[in-house]
């Protein structure tokens, strides 16, 4: 069994794990480092240096995101943004950028700002991109209190922060914008079957190479190695977030990188989400804000946002299921490899 993810991404992608036909075509999986994470490209082609030279387009996407859009690299556009927040001068963006930061917006109103895009200096006292540690708690306060997401204004073309101490971290949707920019650009080039997947954040196109539908393990919050279902889909994206993706332990409690906006702390209501979407981009936000709000208010959440499926673990290990799952017929509730 091919067993294709990085570790601790919540996804496993599971491909021909019984009984492949015989005769079934080539299956290529490529990989690289972007936005801190594995990005990693399966296709379905019988030509490997025509699939090396299509997932290398797909990589290409991911550097020039993240060079835009990340908050770690002064030379960004995030960057900008930031460096000028609290003044009257607008920052100009790309139209990649307005989607995203678009989309953020949409989904922290829909969240009721469970989701929220301006979190860049809470984040960053955690520091949970070099292991993380506890911060001062005034240090941590005077963030919170400069942080929200209605500072955030995005115009045609451009884009300000209206709070002085505000600034925007996409960390938790941007990368799914990145794979839906992949995934796209291989369906624009003929591709039926393949998945871009970076660090948990998948798109999934076509099927597999008997012809099934994919087959992705999700995987058990508490146990690296096991796996709480096996989702069977095809033409969708699937995201997966959890507390034990990057977080430190201090005095039996474990801290994790997902904030709850209101507190600047991490929530503590899940273990792990996982989305089933039409984008990866949304199913990205989705996840985060799910996670933050709950069980309860987190599936209402998926299911107000028209996502096909979720799965929310909560804090003690039970699973919770979206009740009207538009793709219940096409996932596995057992947990077992097919």
């Amino acid at each position: 069994m091919l067993r294709a993810a990085h570790a601790l991404t919540g996804l496993v992608l599971l491909l021909c794990a019984t009984g492949c036909r015989p005769h079934t075509p080539a299956v290529h999986t490529f990989s690289t480092i972007h936005m801190d994470t594995v990005v990693e490209v399966t296709l379905v082609d019988a030509d490997r240096a025509h699939a090396q030279a299509l997932a290398d387009q797909v990589f290409a996407i991911f550097a020039r995101v993240e060079a835009e859009m990340s908050r770690y690299q002064g030379s960004s556009t995030v960057s900008a943004l930031n460096d000028h927040a609290g003044q009257a001068a607008w920052t100009p963006i790309s139209p990649g950028l307005e989607t995203v930061l678009r989309e953020s917006l949409r989904i922290a109103e829909l969240s009721g700002g469970a989701f929220d895009p301006t979190l860049a200096e809470v984040n960053r006292l955690w520091a949970f991109d070099e292991g993380g540690h506890q911060p001062d708690p005034d240090s941590l306060a005077v963030a919170v209190s400069h942080a929200g997401w209605r500072a955030l204004q995005v115009d045609a073309g451009r884009a300000r922060l209206d709070s002085a101490g505000c600034g925007v971290d996409l960390g938790g949707i941007a990368k799914g914008y990145a794979v839906d920019v992949g995934a796209d650009l291989l369906v624009s080039h003929g591709v039926t079957g393949a998945i871009v997947n970076a660090g948990g954040d998948m798109r999934l196109i076509g099927h597999r190479p008997d012809g099934g539908p994919w087959r992705i393990g999700v995987q058990h919050p508490r146990d690296p190695d096991g796996l709480l279902e096996v989702l069977r889909a095809t033409d969708c994206a699937v995201v997966s977030s959890g507390d034990y993706e990057r977080y430190f332990i201090v005095d039996g409690v474990r801290y994790h990188h997902i904030i709850d906006p209101q507190s600047g702390f991490p929530a503590a209501g899940c273990q792990e989400v996982t989305v089933v979407a039409e984008r990866a981009m949304t199913a990205d936000g989705l996840a985060t804000a799910a996670f933050v709000l709950g069980p309860a208010a987190g599936l209402d959440l998926l299911r107000r946002a028209g996502a096909r499926d979720g799965l929310i673990v909560d804090a003690g290990g039970t699973i919770h299921r979206l009740a009207e799952s538009a793709v219940a017929t096409t996932t596995g509730g057992d947990g077992a490899t097919p």
